[in-house]
């Protein structure tokens, strides 16, 4: 998925990270042009299979959170 995601028109950047303190802890960080570009990424067929396909893996339901950057 990560292939496909990095050449989506609208990424900016998606990074796959495993937590040191917790193995069994991964985030996605994942940054768009905008609103639209995170939508269109979500509405993907490499996206819907990967979250499809994850489900028989993991201990607890996906939790995941959208943050919009500001500048200051």
């Amino acid at each position: 998925m990560t292939a496909s995601t990095q050449v989506e028109e609208g990424c900016i950047s998606f990074n796959f990270y495993e937590d040191t303190a917790r193995p069994d802890n991964f985030v996605f960080i994942e940054k768009f042009e905008d609103e639209n570009a995170n939508k269109h990424h979500t509405q993907t067929a490499h996206f819907n299979t990967f979250v499809e396909g994850l489900s028989e893996f993991l201990r607890e339901p996906l939790h995941a959170e959208a943050y919009k950057a500001t500048k200051i």
